[in-house]
Order: C-alpha cells, then structure tokens, then sequence
C-alpha cells in the first residue's frame, strides 16, 4: 500500500509538469527565427524611413511633370518596402503561432496526465478501507503502522488538494494562450490584407506612371494642361454636388450625433501633418450650409498628406458603400472612395485613394485598415480628404455628370451639405501638426 501511495505522490509532483527536449528545442529555434525577422524588420524600417523622407522633400516642390514622376517612383519603392516589412510580420507570426500551438498541446499532455494521476489516487484512497485503519489503531500490535498509514494518507490529502490546483493553474493557462493563438491569427490575417492591398497599389502605381508619361509625352506643357484641365471638372462636379445637395430636404435631430469633443474619433493615418483645414476660417463654426451664396467652393472637409499610406476607420462602424469616379469622368471628382457611417451617430467619407480594402457592409472598428490614400480624381498632389457629416443625412446616390456628358456618378451625397469640422471630434490638434 505505502509503495503505492508514494508512485502516486511522485507522478503528482514530477510526472506531468516538466518540458520535454523536443519541445524546448523547438521553441528556441522558432524564437531564434523570430529575433533574426525582427532585426530584418528594423533594417526595412530604417529604409523605409528614408524614403518617406524623401517622399516629403518631393510634395514641398512645385507640382512639376519631373516632380510627379519621382513621386510615383518614390512611392513605388516605399511600397515595396512595406511589402517587405509585413511579409517579414507574418513570418514571424507565424513562428509565434506555431510556439503556442506547442505550448498548448504541452499543456493539454500535462492536463490529461494529471486528470489520470489525480483519478487514479481518489480511486486508491477509496480502497483504504477506514474500518481497517479503526481496528488497526485498537489493536497493539498493528497501532503504530495504522498511525503511520494515516500520516500518510494526511499528507497525500495535502499534495492531492495542491495538485488540483495546479491543475487549475494549468487549465488557466491553456485558455490564456489559445487566446494568444486567436489574437496572433487575427494579426495575421490583417497582415494579409495589408500585403494584398498594398499590391494592388504598386500596380495602380506602376499603371498610373505608365498612363502620365503616354498622355504627356514626357512634356512638361502637356503636363500643366493636364492640371487645368483637372481644375475645370472639379469645379463643374462641386457646383453640380452642391446643386444636389441642396435640393434634399431633410430633418436633423440634433441629438442623433454627438456634439463636438476632441477624441471621440481617432485619426485615420499613422503620421498626422494637417494640409488643409475646413470651412472658410479657423475660427469658423462647426456646421456649414453650401445653400449660401458665401459658401460657393469652400472646403467641405480636411485634407491630410499622405502617400499611399494605410488609411484607418476612425471608429466602430459599417461601411455603406465605395467606389471610384475616375472610371465615370477621370481626374473630376472623389476618385476612389470610402463611406463609413459610426456607431455613435457620425459618418465619413475617405476620398481621393488609391484602393479601399473593404466592401459595403462590412463592420469595422477604430484602427481597422480600411483603404490606401492616393491622389486619384481631382488631387494635384497625394493626400487624403477627410469629410465628416452626421450619420442620418449622407447616402450613397447616383446622377448624371454634366461635366462628362453621358455618364453617371455614384457618390456619398450629404442632404443640404450638413458637414461637420473633423478637426472638431478628431483628437486635439498642436501646431506642429500643421503645413
């Protein structure tokens, strides 16, 4: 019986809580991986560091043919870089994926050898029969064996209860790091995406350089046509906009969104550097009517320099629609864009992007990766237009381009051109983070 006693006692103290060889050996080469990727990351970010440097040199200069070019070869090397980068990022999840999948199926063995361990020492106690124990305690000759067996089972009361919760311990950290495993597969599918878009932009990239060079013919005069003529649509599509806009009769409750506080959206790139502002001053209010005759061409929203960059929702919400107005009445519009309507009653549109990574009806949250920024529709330069209304007022409609005879836009249309000052429920501004 004590031998039997004393094998249970060592398989709950020993048997099932060590690392095996293989696994430790496993895990240090995955980490090892991990640590090379890691420096490979942080020589890729110190290039790419460069060329956003570079990238900020070429948009101060004048919008010249030459400028444009190097900007799109510019841009299509800091792509390629991050390209590099988030490949690296899911190698190395990767790694950090197949780590935890063998610490969890470590922890499963230890579970299932303790359930065993700890089942097998109940059903030996049961045999201990205490009438025995009782008779052996009365009895002279067997009164000190019977005092020793119950020190004994005393103490194996003592390891069993700590054993038990151990494996408690055990079970906890099986459900932390399945956790971890979710959390790393969501990283990577982002990722993914990342890479995915970020691909389809070097080649709308490589294409957009291509089409400059045929319609200029490397002409600096074919060029600066091309400009005026892209200011000319972009007047035509804001009088026909405005025109829509202010035939849409419409009821605002003024309790269906928020009111202006600072940090209620977040931003929407990783590097701030404000470009333009919104409404015709800094001091003026936060909503704007376009039906006024002060308002003809002002700006209905901010602009922020980007180039090519990753383009984030600025809160918890659904996207209700995208698209691009290059392909109705190219360099006149929007171009490539986003509308997402928030939870808390606000909406906005992203416009001007390379491409969006996301469909309509698709849910987001704050930090979810939604589009590239670009310099589609009517940009001379690359940056993203940030436009902001209340939630109820704007939809998705359809209408004739009279500056394109014959085609049909499709745009985020805001009744009577509520629009709302970004800057107003975006965090707090300073000044460094303006032009």
């Amino acid at each position: 019986m004590y031998k039997i006693l004393f094998t249970i006692l060592f398989l709950l103290s020993f048997g099932f809580f060590g690392v095996s060889n293989v696994f430790a050996q496993s895990v240090s080469e995955l980490e090892s991986q991990i640590k090379s990727r890691n420096e490979d990351m942080q020589n890729l970010q110190s290039e790419l560091s460069k060329l956003q440097s570079e990238l900020k040199i070429i948009n101060q200069k004048s919008n010249t043919l030459g400028n444009a070019v190097s900007d799109l070869d510019t841009t299509r090397k800091k792509l390629q870089t991050e390209i590099k980068i988030a490949e690296e990022k899911i190698k190395s999840t990767n790694n950090s994926i197949s780590i935890l999948e063998i610490e969890i199926g470590d922890k499963e063995t230890s579970i299932n050898k303790a359930k065993k361990a700890i089942t097998s020492g109940i059903q030996k106690m049961n045999e201990l029969d205490k009438a025995s124990i009782t008779y052996k305690i009365l009895s002279k000759e067997n009164f000190s064996d019977a005092l020793n067996q119950t020190n004994e089972i005393i103490d194996f009361h003592k390891k069993l209860r700590a054993n038990v919760y151990e494996l408690r311990q055990i079970q906890q950290n099986l459900s932390l790091t399945i956790e971890q495993k979710e959390e790393a597969k969501d990283k990577l599918l982002n990722y993914k995406t990342e890479v995915n878009g970020q691909k389809v932009v070097v080649e709308k990239n490589k294409t957009e350089k291509e089409t400059l060079l045929k319609e200029t013919k490397n002409q600096e005069a074919e060029y600066q046509k091309i400009i005026a003529e892209k200011e000319k649509l972009r007047a035509q599509f804001e009088s026909e906009l405005q025109d829509l806009e202010s035939k849409i009769k419409f009821q605002l409750d003024p309790t269906s969104y928020p009111a202006p506080k600072n940090g209620i959206l977040s931003w929407p790139l990783a590097n701030v550097l404000i470009t333009q502002r919104f409404g015709l001053t800094e001091s003026s209010a936060s909503l704007y009517n376009y039906r006024t005759g002060a308002w003809q061409g002002k700006h209905a929203g901010i602009d922020m320099r980007a180039n090519n960059d990753k383009v984030f929702a600025m809160a918890p919400g659904v996207v209700v629609g995208t698209g691009d107005t290059d392909g109705v009445c190219p360099r006149a519009s929007t171009g490539v864009w986003v509308l997402i309507k928030y939870d808390n009653g606000l909406a906005n549109t992203f416009f001007h992007l390379t491409a969006s990574t996301v469909k309509a009806g698709q849910r987001v949250k704050a930090g979810d990766l939604v589009a590239y920024s670009g310099n589609t529709g009517y940009s001379t330069a690359p940056h993203l237009h940030i436009g902001l209304m209340p939630a109820s007022l704007v939809s998705v409609k359809t209408w004739a381009s009279a500056g394109c005879p014959g085609k049909m836009y499709t745009t985020p249309v805001v009744a009577g051109s509520q629009y709302l000052n970004p800057l107003d429920y975006l965090p707090k501004t300073t000044d460094a983070m303006f032009k």
